[in-house]
């Protein structure tokens, strides 16, 4: 078992409300790495899944925001885009998350929130940036990411739950791109402490 952190934060100040650090909460932020932006004070998660419309549209009825699901047909086949406005916590995000892929981190308070909100990040990021390779050559949970950063963030994030990542660079079209895999070794800590949706 994971040793417990005792320096627990497991609430967010967001326009003087608090909000509590569970595993919506974590989930949402992991899902705004792996698959949102912010276009103005408008948060947009951009996945198919129903859990990723059901649990966006969760967390913008906690923030008493209208979402809005927006599906369409995309360059490489049907696409959604679950989004809500809320000010406050756009700005929230931006402040603490970054925008955009090659800079995104995941948020400081992150560390020192409850386990629940930390493996809801580590699911929803690895759901939706990751695959789960399971082929006669490769065993393995991988995930990529243009963010450096970001895939130093999540390996730390793994280390909380006994798991242990490791980066490798490659460079994608001129541009750099990491990939944190995981040994399966470790896939049953990983089922066990974080799981998938998917």
């Amino acid at each position: 078992k994971y040793i417990e952190n005792i320096y627990i934060n497991d609430t967010l100040t967001i326009d003087n409300k608090n909000y509590k650090l569970d595993y919506n909460m974590g989930w949402f932020i992991g899902a705004y790495l792996a698959e949102g932006n912010i276009n103005g004070n408008r948060i947009c998660i951009t996945n198919i899944s129903e859990h990723f419309i059901n649990n966006t549209t969760k967390i913008a009825e906690l923030f008493n925001s209208k979402y809005i699901v927006n599906k369409y047909k995309g360059e490489y086949g049907p696409g959604v885009t679950t989004s809500f406005n809320n000010k406050e916590f756009a700005e929230k995000i931006k402040e603490t998350c970054n925008t955009g892929s090659f800079i995104k981190k995941v948020p400081e308070f992150a560390f020192t929130a409850p386990n629940e909100f930390k493996a809801g990040l580590i699911q929803a990021y690895i759901d939706g940036d990751g695959n789960f390779q399971n082929d006669k050559n490769h065993h393995q949970i991988r995930v990529c990411s243009r963010s450096k950063q970001l895939a130093k963030d999540i390996a730390l994030l793994l280390n909380y739950f006994g798991i242990f990542a490791s980066i490798k660079e490659q460079s994608v079209k001129k541009m750099p791109i990491y990939n944190l895999s995981i040994s399966p070794k470790y896939s049953k800590l990983y089922k066990d402490n974080i799981n998938t949706l998917l």
